[in-house]
């Protein structure tokens, strides 16, 4: 994990501002619409936010009562979240840790609810990180766990052309069989590790987590509008309502969960 911590310790400065672009403001919207239902407001439950980085999640959660231990591997990022937390005023609530996910310091069955968000795609082998978080999750609770979805990855690989493109259309095939792998960004050797929705269930399901909900989050990128109209943060407001509230529409319809560009679990732990 030294590379995954040095490429956000470099990036922590601008990651802040680096949310403002419209994929991730219509994502936090969708991901905190299905959240908040979730966050226990009793002020003895406990929470993970695994992978938490500068606290977009830990402080609203912490705001509805609970206790928070926000947990990354990058120190740069939970600097920026011990600053936040102070100025929210909730250094009472929101304990800060820097540790890999895979290698929980906490008894079994801790937490009370677990999240986590736009982390998965991180690890090889997501196993060591799901059923870690299960151990470390009160039976009968709640997880919220993110992934990135490879049959949409592989689609946004095809060429307009294959004939003019025929490398990409190989690219997308080994995509899909998990040959070759999207890279974090054009200077990282850090490597993308994509799920497919069936893939995905059955990652939490063999570690006893039953799934209650399945959906998608981001249907409209890109397969029909392009990363680098999503990527904008001058969308006028009415537009932007507009995206989100098909988005919405479409993270609500069960059978749409193989559209998205990220897929969103809500799973029990039995």
């Amino acid at each position: 994990m030294e590379a995954v911590e040095k490429h956000y310790d470099e990036r922590s400065g601008k990651y802040e501002a680096a949310r403002k672009n419209l994929a991730l403001r219509i994502c936090d919207a969708i991901t905190w619409k299905y959240l908040e239902p979730l966050v226990p407001s009793d002020p003895s439950s406990l929470v993970l936010d695994a992978g938490g980085g500068t606290g977009v999640w830990a402080i609203p959660m912490a705001k509805k009562g609970c206790r928070v231990v926000l947990l990354d591997i990058s120190e740069k990022m939970l600097k920026i979240a011990r600053e936040r937390v102070v100025m929210e005023g909730l250094q009472d609530r929101v304990e800060i840790r820097k540790a890999d996910m895979r290698k929980l310091d906490y008894p079994d069955e801790t937490f009370d609810f677990i999240l986590c968000e736009h982390a998965l795609f991180l690890f090889e082998q997501p196993n060591q990180v799901v059923a870690e978080l299960a151990r470390a999750l009160k039976r009968e609770a709640l997880i919220m766990l993110s992934a990135q979805n490879r049959l949409v990855q592989t689609l946004a690989h095809l060429p307009d052309s294959p004939i003019e493109n025929p490398d990409i259309l190989s690219l997308a095939c080994k995509i899909l069989s998990r040959r070759e792998y999207d890279m974090l960004s054009k200077e990282s050797s850090i490597k993308i590790f994509s799920l497919t929705p069936a893939e995905f269930k059955s990652l939490l399901e063999d570690n006893r987590l039953q799934v209650e909900r399945l959906f998608c989050k981001i249907a409209s990128i890109p397969l029909r509008f392009s990363p680098k109209f999503f990527m904008r943060t001058d969308v006028p407001k009415e537009l932007e309502s507009d995206i989100l509230q098909l988005e919405l529409a479409f993270s609500e319809q069960p059978d749409a969960a193989p559209l998205g560009a990220h897929l969103q679990a809500i799973a029990r732990k039995k």
